[in-house]
């Protein structure tokens, strides 16, 4: 006679959302000590620099009723003034606070269901979420710090292009076609920058490469796939009928001037500033990068669109090069997965955690802005410390022996990461 075992208790299956809810709860602890701890710029009495007090501006206009005018580019960018003004009008201050938490809560969501559609590990998901919430520069901490500013809305629309393209290139919906006009012309009324989404859906299906000559490349582009850059440039065209310019401000000669006037150190401080010395993990991996971004060529132009952006778009250097974080992110999360038992070492990831959060500025909160020409004391891959000059925490203002210096202890670090994992790819794989 057999004995009968007894009946167990069933296995729940994991949270599919479980990522999802991880990174919303890092999304709250992030927002709550901000909120507690970061101190907001005082300048301009709170407003800070000249975009945060024209978008001001802009917000009053439209709260009392008056006829949009300012200086470009700014007043073309009405959305999340004209947002703030209708979330708050007697408190634009807090209206610009709700708007663009509110923007950044759905980045997060919108990041995690991109993600999944590229990062197969739920964990390196989560972690790739991590960097986003945590970076001083990034969207979520900075509005408590600068609370008049326009980026947080841009990442939302840029992570939501990015997943319509993906749908779009999966099935040929023209549903999700339309969808993605429709966030073009929107979306160019927060930043014009959206539109590189747009831009970059002609070559979804892969025209570009390998090169076969205009004619080839001109008979695969699918006509269809410019309506959504045509949909944002009509949205740019009526806020420009909407709105007055008083200045005489001109996208194409400030661009030319940028080219010239930028010294290339800063802009390549800029790159470290805004991803930090987890790029070397894709420097080392670069020709998986390379495999991915031609097989999704999509990406690759944007990239490209942005690096661009960054360097004709102005001083803040690792705030624009931030705009390439989508595709850098997932160059990083490719670089994890292809490098597997490589990068399985406590020493090195240490490394590269303690490095990255310093470029993070993870263990301060942001220094208000004062005229102050004294220089920052202490420089580990960025100034060290709460109470620091806030101009030498960007490249293009810390002034170019600092720059030259901190580039030099990014190249240090780059030495020991890449050594590192040569020797570990290196060493012969014992079997189990």
């Amino acid at each position: 006679m057999s004995a009968t075992l007894p009946p167990t208790a069933p296995v729940s299956p994991p949270n599919p959302n479980l990522d999802l809810l991880c990174a919303i709860g890092l999304f709250m602890a992030v927002n709550a000590l901000a909120m507690a701890f970061q101190q907001p710029i005082t300048w301009n009495d709170g407003w800070g620099f000249d975009d945060g007090i024209f978008y001001q501006q802009v917000a009053d206009q439209f709260a009392h009723g008056r006829p949009i005018v300012g200086q470009a580019p700014f007043v073309y960018r009405i959305g999340t003034p004209v947002l703030a003004a209708v979330l708050a009008p007697g408190n634009l201050m807090l209206g610009f606070k709700l708007c663009n938490v509110l923007a950044n809560l759905a980045a997060t969501v919108l990041m995690v269901i991109w993600l999944r559609r590229h990062v197969p590990s739920p964990a390196l998901r989560v972690g790739l979420v991590a960097l986003f919430l945590t970076h001083w520069l990034g969207p979520v901490r900075s509005v408590w710090f600068y609370p008049a500013i326009s980026d947080p809305w841009l990442f939302a629309f840029l992570f939501g292009g990015l997943i319509l393209i993906d749908r779009y290139r999966a099935s040929g919906s023209r549903r999700d076609l339309l969808l993605l006009a429709a966030l073009s012309f929107v979306g160019s009324a927060f930043r014009e920058v959206v539109l590189v989404v747009a831009l970059a859906l002609p070559f979804a299906h892969g025209p570009l490469l390998p090169w076969r000559g205009v004619p080839a490349f001109l008979r695969q582009l699918r006509p269809l796939t410019f309506l959504p850059l045509a949909a944002g440039l009509l949205g740019l065209l009526l806020v420009r009928r909407y709105v007055a310019q008083e200045n005489d401000y001109a996208f194409a000669a400030t661009a030319l001037g940028w080219l010239y006037a930028k010294p290339p150190a800063t802009l390549l401080l800029g790159v470290f500033n805004a991803f930090g010395p987890l790029l070397f993990l894709i420097v080392w991996n670069w020709r998986g990068a390379w495999r991915h971004l031609t097989m999704n060529q999509h990406l690759l132009v944007y990239l490209a669109a942005m690096v661009m952006l960054a360097w004709m778009g102005g001083m803040d250097n690792e705030r624009l090069m931030y705009w390439c974080m989508p595709v850098v992110y997932l160059l990083l999360a490719r670089a994890v997965v292809d490098l597997g038992p490589t990068l399985r070492s406590a020493g090195l990831l240490a490394l590269l955690l303690a490095g990255q959060s310093l470029a993070h500025r993870l263990w301060w909160t942001t220094p208000d802005f004062v005229r102050d020409d004294t220089t920052s004391s202490w420089l580990l891959l960025a100034p060290l410390g709460a109470h620091v000059r806030y101009l030498d925490l960007l490249s293009f203002h810390m002034g170019h022996p600092r720059c030259l210096l901190t580039l030099a202890q990014y190249a240090l670090f780059g030495l020991v990461v890449l050594e590192w994992l040569r020797h570990r790819a290196s060493r012969p794989v014992v079997a189990p």
